[in-house]
């Protein structure tokens, strides 16, 4: 029913934890995303049933808290967790579980089998295989000190102004979540059969047309079409959007770049009923 009971810890009974989907649309899982935390045994995932599902693991590899291999637990005694597991017992953390869904052959659903169905999101899954040891669906995260470095932190004054109540860490939590979705968005396209082909890049309606010159540039590109541009954005080569420019329907625009470092970008642009998405070189 999606309705927990008293049975739950740290759940009020009553509470949501899953309901079932709307009418005509299935309930069943398909994809499990994980981020940080840890699983207390890796037989949970023996299961030899058909409902067994493809995991994408997100996890600091420097965790304070939670191994990302196989470790033990620090500093959990007054958390959620101490009612899951000992402090002093042996967890496995996102790679020691990829790691077991790679071994299962579960994950291969989530290879990418031609790059042109995730579009500007290429990056950042090239990124991800370059520091999982080969583990599909894994994505460590380097250099931070945190255990959710993606989770907003609020700070009460932390200027010590009466009433300067706020978030902290904004630009950095955002920059770890833009990494996050944009690789999810790349493996769950594949593992669902999502089509967002459909949406990044359509070679079927006018992509041929769009001519992008000079390509590569230096400090300004024109982008001309045969039909009338709704907005054009400008994506990183980890899918970060950096720049928005509102095409008022033109079919030429002109695009300043001389603000931007060198390296390889990705153009959105938008049309009335699609969007195709160009590679950009900027010498």
């Amino acid at each position: 029913t999606g309705i927990t009971d008293t049975l739950i810890p740290y759940f009020y009974p009553g509470d949501t934890l899953s309901y079932p989907n709307h009418i005509g649309y299935d309930s069943e899982f398909h994809l499990a995303v994980q981020a940080g935390g840890f699983m207390p045994k890796l037989e949970w995932l023996d299961d030899a049933s058909e409902d067994i599902i493809p995991m994408i693991s997100f996890h600091v590899v420097d965790d304070p808290f939670f191994p990302y291999e196989m470790g033990v637990t620090n500093g959990i005694s007054n958390t959620m967790f101490s009612a899951l597991v000992d402090p002093f017992m042996d967890v496995y953390g996102a790679k020691s579980i990829i790691e077991k869904r790679n071994e299962q052959g579960i994950n291969d659903a989530l290879i990418v089998e031609n790059e042109i169905h995730i579009g500007p999101f290429i990056e950042i899954t090239n990124y991800a295989n370059s520091i999982n040891d080969g583990n599909i669906g894994l994505f460590p995260i380097l250099n931070s000190q945190e255990s959710d470095p993606w989770a907003y932190a609020y700070s009460a004054q932390p200027y010590g102004i009466e009433g300067s109540n706020c978030t902290v860490w904004t630009e950095e939590i955002q920059e770890h979540r833009e990494s996050m979705v944009h690789y999810f968005t790349a493996l769950a396209c594949e593992a669902l059969s999502l089509g967002c082909h459909n949406i990044v890049s359509n070679e079927n309606i006018e992509d041929s047309a769009i001519k992008i010159y000079p390509n590569p540039a230096t400090t300004s590109t024109l982008i001309e079409g045969q039909k009338a541009i709704d907005r054009i954005e400008i994506l990183d080569g980890f899918g970060k959007s950096i720049l928005k420019k509102d095409g008022g329907f033109e079919r030429k625009i002109e695009l300043n770049l001389s603000h931007l470092p060198r390296g390889i970008y990705y153009l959105k642009i938008h049309f009335e009923r699609h969007i195709v998405s160009r590679k950009i070189v900027l010498n």
